[in-house]
C-alpha cells in the first residue's frame, strides 16, 4: 500500500509539472527506481532534450514551419513577377476566335467586315463593318468574340466603295481568316481590306510564337507576299 502511494505521487508530479521526474518510486523498499518511474523520466527527458544540432524538437518544428512559409512567399513573388504587361496574355485569351468575332459583329450590324484588330492593351477586338445602311460601324468585341462591348456609327464616303468591292469579290473576311490560318498554322490578330489592290492584308501569330504577314486575294483566295515579321519577333524577345 505504501509503495503504490509513492508511484502515484511520482506519476502526478511528472504530468502536472511537465518536467523531469525528481524522485523515483522504489520497488521493494530498495534504492532502484521502479519501471514506471524510469519510463516517465525517459519520456520527460526526450521532450526537453536538445536535438544533435542544439535545438529542441519544438524549435525544429518552428524552423520547418518558417521554411515552408518562406517557400510559399517565394512562389507568390514568382507569380507576381510573371504578370503580362506586354499584352501576350490578351493574345493567348483571344487565340483562334477571329472567326467568332466576325460572326458576332455581323449579327450586331448586317453588312461586311472590312477591318479586324486585336487591341492588346485594352484587351478587346476592334472591328469595322461597312453596314448595309451605308454607314461605317465601329465595334469593340470581347476577347472571346462573344459579346459587343461598344458600338459607334458614322457616315463615311468610302463605305459604298468598300461594299462594292466586297460584293464583287468572292472572299469575305471570314474566308480570309480561314485561308490565312490554314496557310501559316497560326492565329489571325489583324485583318484589313485593301480596296485598291483588292486583297486582304493579314497579320498572324504562328503556333511557335513567330509573327507573319501575308495577303489573300479578294477574288481567287490565293495567298501571296508571305513574310515573317522579324522586327516584331525581336521586340517580343526584348520584352
Amino acid at each position: 500500500m505504501k509503495r503504490s502511494t509513492v508511484v502515484a505521487a511520482v506519476a502526478a508530479a511528472a504530468v502536472i509539472g511537465g518536467g523531469t521526474v525528481a524522485g523515483a518510486a522504489m520497488s521493494g523498499g530498495g534504492s532502484e527506481p521502479s519501471a514506471a518511474a524510469q519510463e516517465l523520466r525517459a519520456e520527460s527527458s526526450a521532450q526537453d532534450s536538445p536535438s544533435p544540432g542544439g535545438a529542441t524538437s519544438a524549435d525544429t518544428r518552428d524552423d520547418d514551419r518558417d521554411d515552408r512559409d518562406d517557400r510559399d512567399d517565394d512562389r507568390d513573388d514568382a507569380g507576381k513577377g510573371s504578370g503580362d504587361d506586354t499584352g501576350k496574355g490578351a493574345e493567348r485569351a483571344a487565340a483562334g476566335v477571329a472567326d467568332q468575332v466576325i460572326r458576332t459583329a455581323l449579327e450586331a450590324v448586317p453588312g461586311h467586315v472590312v477591318e479586324l484588330d486585336l487591341d492588346r492593351d485594352d484587351k478587346h477586338w476592334d472591328v469595322e463593318v461597312a453596314g448595309e445602311d451605308n454607314r461605317e460601324h465601329e465595334l469593340e468585341i470581347s476577347l472571346d468574340g462573344g459579346k459587343v462591348l461598344h458600338h459607334e456609327q458614322d457616315r463615311d464616303d468610302d463605305v459604298r466603295e468598300k461594299v462594292s468591292v466586297l460584293s464583287g469579290g468572292s472572299v469575305s473576311a471570314a474566308d480570309a481568316v480561314r485561308i490565312a490560318e490554314e496557310h501559316v498554322a497560326g492565329q489571325v490578330k489583324d485583318l484589313d481590306l485593301d480596296k485598291d489592290d483588292r486583297v486582304w492584308d493579314v497579320e498572324l501569330r504562328a503556333e511557335d510564337g513567330s509573327e507573319w504577314e501575308l495577303e489573300v486575294d479578294l477574288n481567287s483566295g490565293d495567298v501571296r507576299n508571305v513574310e515573317r515579321d522579324d522586327d516584331h519577333d525581336d521586340d517580343r524577345h526584348d520584352d
